[in-house]
C-alpha cells in the first residue's frame, strides 16, 4: 500500500506490518515508535493498531 492508496482507503486503522510497508521501516521500528509515543497507536489486547487519519497527518506534516 502506498500513501496515495492509504488516502483513498476506507480503513480506520492499520496494522504494524501495513505501516512498516508504507513507511519502508522494519516492524520493530514501528512498534518502538508506538511505545515511545512518536507514533499514535491503539492497544487492543496484544495488538497495536495505528489510526489511519493520524498517520496521514504525520506523513503530510513531514512532506
Amino acid at each position: 500500500m502506498t500513501v496515495d492508496e492509504l488516502r483513498m482507503s476506507g480503513k480506520v486503522t492499520l496494522t504494524v506490518a501495513e505501516v512498516a510497508r508504507i513507511l519502508d521501516l522494519d516492524e520493530r521500528t514501528v512498534r518502538r515508535a508506538c511505545s515511545d509515543g512518536q507514533l499514535p497507536c491503539i492497544h487492543v489486547g496484544r495488538r497495536l493498531l495505528i489510526p489511519r487519519e493520524k498517520l496521514l497527518l504525520l506523513v503530510s506534516a513531514a512532506a
